[in-house]
């Protein structure tokens, strides 16, 4: 059988990661990314391909060759991620997976940048999570290529446990009759179970509600002040409307991540492009199907009980 091969390309900038602006982007460099990737994917039986450049040409041309070389991209296109329609055409062509991910959280820095032309077209999109995001992204790509996990590969570092308090909202309840067409087959009950396996795997202690009241999330969320070591939730609905919902996750002192199963980014109505809740949130995956809270819980292991 052949060895699944996944294209990871970093654009302008990013060859400075570790020294360039380490209050936003941290104090890991793009060499220890690598290895990191490298020794996830060994351990999986996955090769793995890294190139950056600060050039638009040469990303453009190594999406290009992608087409029919590699089974899955993993892009942080940096500052070309708002500029460049070239490079978005080049990966909307892409026959395989495409995973977008950002080091910081776009939605809550300038105004500019809040736009990627990326997006629309990607499978799934990872911002906020730091430089863990990439491994998050090496995880889902493996998720789709049906890698079977690592049997003593946990997946985050040594932590204490950490609590999580996982929020569903309106009409998520309806998973599985919802519009499967737009939202798969999986039920709410089958996500909550992957929930709850996935945090036994992680050691993480998983608090699991869904409502569809706006009152009883903000209600939930204002419990996790001194409850809970992080916030998981996908607002559904309220994303778009909800600023009591946006204001009680802001008052909250641990991370929170927003977790959306489509890629809102590249729906059809033009106000799913907004949520409230992004700029607030600490990390934000969208597009990764249920499979994006587990992700959402490794970034929560990863990081460990903290308060931000």
């Amino acid at each position: 059988m052949t060895q699944p091969r996944v294209l990871v390309l970093n654009g302008p900038n990013l060859n400075f990661l570790g020294r360039r602006e380490p209050a936003l982007y941290g104090s890991v460099t793009l060499d220890a990314v690598n290895e990191s990737l490298s020794q996830r994917a060994e351990s999986r039986g996955v090769g793995l391909d890294f190139r950056q450049s600060n050039s638009e040409g040469v990303l453009i041309d190594a999406a290009q060759e992608a087409m029919s070389d590699v089974d899955a991209v993993i892009i942080n296109a940096g500052g070309l991620s708002h500029t460049s329609v070239a490079l978005r055409d080049a990966l909307a062509m892409l026959p395989v997976p495409v995973i977008e991910v950002h080091v910081t959280n776009i939605h809550a820095r300038e105004s500019f940048r809040h736009h990627s032309f990326i997006s629309d077209v990607a499978t799934a999109v990872i911002v906020g999570a730091g430089t863990n995001g990439y491994l998050l992204a090496l995880e889902h790509a493996l998720s789709l290529l049906s890698v079977a996990p690592a049997v003593s590969d946990a997946g985050v570092p040594e932590t204490p446990r950490a609590s999580a308090l996982v929020l569903s909202g309106p009409n998520l309840n309806l998973l599985g009759r919802r519009e499967p067409e737009i939202y798969g087959e999986v039920t709410l009950k089958q996500i909550d179970d992957r929930v709850a396996a996935e945090a036994a795997r992680l050691g993480v202690t998983a608090d699991v509600r869904q409502s569809n009241s706006e009152a009883e999330l903000v209600d939930a969320a204002q419990e996790a002040m001194n409850a809970f070591d992080a916030v998981v939730i996908n607002p559904a609905e309220l994303s778009f409307t909800s600023v009591p919902l946006r204001d009680a996750l802001a008052m909250l002192p641990v991370p929170v991540i927003e977790v959306h199963i489509t890629n809102i980014m590249a729906r059809p109505a033009e106000y799913l492009h907004h949520s409230r809740i992004s700029p607030i949130a600490t990390a934000v995956i969208v597009g990764a199907g249920a499979h994006g809270y587990e992700l959402a819980l490794q970034h929560v292991a990863y990081t460990g009980p903290h308060r931000r």
